[in-house]
């Protein structure tokens, strides 16, 4: 017994002295730092016009609160009194309970109207947020789609696509909900049960599609149901694979590389990719680049070389770390196939790809661990595809792993960016910690 406690007591200490050392490291590395510690841990974190989140609970066979907080206003003003702090300057605003676990949730913007999915099968859950009268979060309604699905259904909103959402689990089941009337306004006519990634709208007449297995994209014009689809992306990644065995081969027999010997090279880094391709090539997620909506935003800052912020492009992650870009308006032709530079991990579903708003070339990789990693895509794009192995992060955010709840199996479920600030970044764990987080690049 004396033994237990005293490990209990080296554990405890352990992780007080990483926390203590993490917030020294922290004073340089971010503006502004919030901790929070939620009583259930959430998969859902969503902005609600732009100084609040929605986050809800995810515990199957129970009931699970839902909850809008008010983030703190230093985090989004031009102030400078900055720093690092815990459980403080949160504020509930509205607070309402689901009788299911809810792993998508969505605000339809210029509203207090949210959208959620939990259970497997195509159904979605309408909510109106607390008002002046009452801080209740209440169900509304119920929509249920024609078609069946085992899969969990996934949803998205635009500002564009007023009163509206998508939702979808197989490419064949994808439809668009007037929330004021329940009525379909759109429904997918292709007959497949490829099972999705995720759905995104594009603006109020197309939507972007993303299978799971193969890592497809399918861009959809909601008017006439016109589908136009890329290259397989397990085809490109396989083709990334060979490219990068052979660029490594080429440097080896230029004398560029201290690697293996080039036979012993090649044939690992190709038993890898086939290792990789068997066992991880049916987990794919998905973002498309979002709109830039800061009222302050500088387009001819945002404006940078051969990455035009009023371009779009699709990023697709396969689970072993390769990523595609494209350009939605040329599908045929990847911009980038490459790695991103990650820890060695598993299959996960809680994998997630997020772009940046407020700078169109930064993305975000969470759902491997407890960490954030966060990439410049512009540093790929200033470099051809077939000369790049991988990119590096140029920020990692590690303060999950130094929560007092934390421990090794602790993994960052969720995390999304603010709507305009560049720097501002929501993150919640699966020890129930959640975080905001305003981080600073060396060049900062």
């Amino acid at each position: 017994m004396a033994g237990n406690l005293k490990s209990d007591y080296d554990t405890n200490q352990y992780f007080d002295d990483m926390f203590d050392d993490w917030m020294i490291k922290s004073m340089k590395s971010y503006r502004n730092l919030h901790m929070f510690e939620l009583q259930h841990p959430t998969q859902v974190i969503e902005w609600i016009d732009n100084d609040a989140i929605c986050v809800a609970g995810c515990k199957d066979g129970s009931r699970n609160e839902l909850i809008e907080l008010v983030i703190p206003d230093k985090l989004i003003e031009d102030i400078h009194n900055e720093g690092s702090g815990r459980d403080r300057d949160f504020q509930v605003r509205s607070g309402g309970f689901s009788q299911d676990a809810i792993y998508q949730l969505k605000h339809i913007p210029k509203s207090r109207v949210l959208v959620t999915s939990g259970q497997p099968g195509n159904s979605a859950n309408i909510w109106q947020l607390g008002t002046e009268h009452t801080s209740i979060i209440q169900e509304t309604q119920t929509i249920k789609s024609q078609v069946e699905s085992p899969y969990y259904c996934y949803l998205d909103t635009h500002p564009d696509y007023s009163n509206g959402f998508i939702m979808g689990a197989v490419l064949g089941d994808i439809q668009c909900v007037d929330v004021e009337t329940g009525k379909t306004t759109y429904s997918s006519d292709v007959n497949s049960i490829e099972r999705l990634c995720g759905v995104k709208l594009i603006d109020s007449n197309t939507c972007v599609a993303c299978t799971i297995e193969s890592g497809d994209i399918h861009v959809i014009d909601l008017r006439s149901g016109t589908n136009s689809q890329s290259n397989q992306g397990t085809q490109l990644c396989q083709d990334s694979a060979s490219r990068t065995c052979s660029n490594q081969s080429e440097s080896s027999k230029n004398g560029n590389s201290q690697s293996e010997p080039k036979t012993e090279k090649t044939v690992t880094d190709t038993d890898q990719s086939k290792q990789m391709d068997k066992n991880q090539a049916k987990v794919w997620t998905f973002d498309v680049q979002k709109t830039p909506s800061d009222r302050n935003y500088d387009r001819e800052k945002g404006k940078r070389k051969k990455f035009d912020a009023e371009e779009r492009h699709i990023f697709r992650l396969k689970s072993g770390s390769q990523i595609i870009v494209n350009d939605i308006r040329n599908l045929s032709t990847p911009l980038i196939t490459t790695s991103l530079k990650l820890p060695q991990h598993t299959v996960k579903d809680s994998v997630s790809i997020q772009s940046s708003s407020g700078r169109p070339s930064y993305i975000s990789v969470s759902g491997i661990d407890d960490k954030v990693y966060i990439y410049d895509i512009m540093n790929a794009m200033e470099t051809e595809s077939s000369k790049l192995d991988s990119i590096e992060p140029i920020f990692v955010h590690e303060g999950h792993v130094t929560t007092e709840a934390a421990n090794q199996d602790t993994v960052v479920w969720v995390h999304t960016w603010h709507p305009w600030k560049e720097h501002l970044v929501m993150s919640a764990g699966s020890d129930g910690s959640l975080h905001a987080w305003d981080w600073v690049t060396p060049k900062d």
